[in-house]
Formats: structure tokens, sequence, C-alpha cells
């Protein structure tokens, strides 16, 4: 998929695209809520940092394959795309500071709901 078609709105689903945008940054801000805290702890910083890149993973991937299946329209990367731009403001106040870790995070972001997106999309040829 290219990325003209892939910014193209013409045809998608604004409420979907909104819900997937609300999702995504309840998803992170509550995932950087629980997990900010423990990084204090050095024991436990490794593990923290791997749930974060987990958690900014799997979130968006499940809500670009749940806004691509509701819209059904075979749009679901563009669902998942840019719905996963609505993780990046609590991520760009709250880790990107860090360094490389925030960078990383807002990659994994995108290309979860990307895939998620790719995922929704219906495998059935019609015969």
């Amino acid at each position: 998929m290219s990325l003209g078609k892939l910014l193209n709105f013409k045809g998608i689903n604004f409420w979907i695209l909104a819900s997937c945008i609300g999702l995504n940054f309840i998803w992170i801000v509550l995932t950087l809520g629980l997990t900010i805290p423990l990084l204090s702890r050095s024991e436990l910083a490794n593990l923290v940092q791997a749930g974060i890149i987990a958690c900014s993973f799997i979130g968006p991937f499940l809500i670009g394959w749940l806004g691509g299946r509701m819209a059904a329209d075979g749009r679901g990367p563009t669902y998942g795309a840019v719905g996963s731009l609505g993780a990046i403001l609590p991520v760009v106040f709250v880790l990107i500071p860090s360094g490389i870790f925030g960078f990383m995070v807002l990659m994994v972001l995108f290309l979860g709901g990307v895939n998620g997106g790719l995922l929704s999309l219906s495998s059935r040829k019609n015969l």
C-alpha cells in the first residue's frame, strides 16, 4: 500500500477514525500512567521498558484492527495508521526527553496501528 493511498481520506468514516484516535490516546495515557512510576526503581527499569514497548504495539494493533473491521470499507490501514497518531502527543511530552527510547515507542505505535489495519482487511476472495 502506497503512502498516498494510506493518507487518502476520501470515503473514510470519520466517526470511526475519531474513535480510533481517542482510543489510542486513552490507551497510551493509561499505559504511561501505570508504568512511569515504576521506572524510578532501577531493578525494574528494563522490564518496564519492555512492557511499554509491548503495550505500545498491542494497543494500536487491536484498535486499528477493530476500526478497520467496524468500517468494513477496505481502508483498514488508514484507520490504523491515522488512529495511532492519537498516541503521539503523550509520548512526545513524556518519553522523547529520554532519548532513543521515545523514538522507538513512536515507531512501534505507528507500525502496530498499520499492522492491525492490514489484518482487518478481508482475505476472502469471491469465487
